[in-house]
């Protein structure tokens, strides 16, 4: 689980968040989490307008700070998470259905995209369907990505995504502003 915590001046320090105490020490924001399960571990950030992110798993934790301007552009473009991974590679696209839950996956890059395979794999399930974990899949989709600098898999249910790039942030963030522009242009028009 992440918990985000908007950093501001006036914030009282220190305030307790799940398993973290967050405290300032001088010009510096310090996280410190005392999860059980894998002992203390303390992060420090300089304290500037912005958010804290404090993640909880099962078997790791871990804190980031993201700058007030970033984390604005971030929700701007509905991005969840930034991967520094090639974004030229294949990715797979699931289409599922839990219960009353549906999610489906489209990808945006700036490359060539080349889908390799679209159909679904059976299993032994209802034709049109086979279980991933506790989910039912419609469709499976593979598609290749080449010449990319930046690749971004996007859950159409909530419209959120995740980025996947090994470029500076600086050089990508107007790519994907005029790509995000042109196509709420393009959803106007239709």
């Amino acid at each position: 689980m992440t918990n985000r915590i908007e950093i501001l001046k006036g914030n009282v320090y220190p305030m307790k968040v799940h398993t973290w105490t967050i405290e300032k020490k001088g010009r510096f924001i310090v996280a410190t989490s005392t999860s059980k399960a894998s002992g203390k571990d303390v992060y420090s950030f300089i304290e500037e307008p912005g958010s804290l992110f404090l993640y909880n798993g099962s078997s790791s934790k871990y804190a980031y700070f993201r700058q007030k301007s970033f984390q604005e552009w971030m929700d701007r473009n509905k991005l969840r998470k930034i991967v520094k991974e090639s974004p030229n590679r294949e990715f797979h696209l699931r289409n599922y259905i839990s219960g009353n839950n549906k999610i489906v996956e489209r990808l945006e890059t700036d490359g060539e995209a080349e889908q390799t395979f679209y159909g679904n794999n059976n299993f032994g399930y209802p034709e049109g369907h086979y279980l991933v974990g506790n989910a039912c899949c419609d469709q499976d989709e593979i598609i290749s990505v080449t010449k990319a600098s930046y690749t971004i898999i996007r859950d159409l249910t909530d419209g959120w995504g995740v980025l996947y790039s090994h470029k500076p942030m600086k050089l990508l963030r107007k790519k994907i502003d005029n790509s995000r522009e042109k196509r709420e242009a393009e959803a106007e028009v239709e």
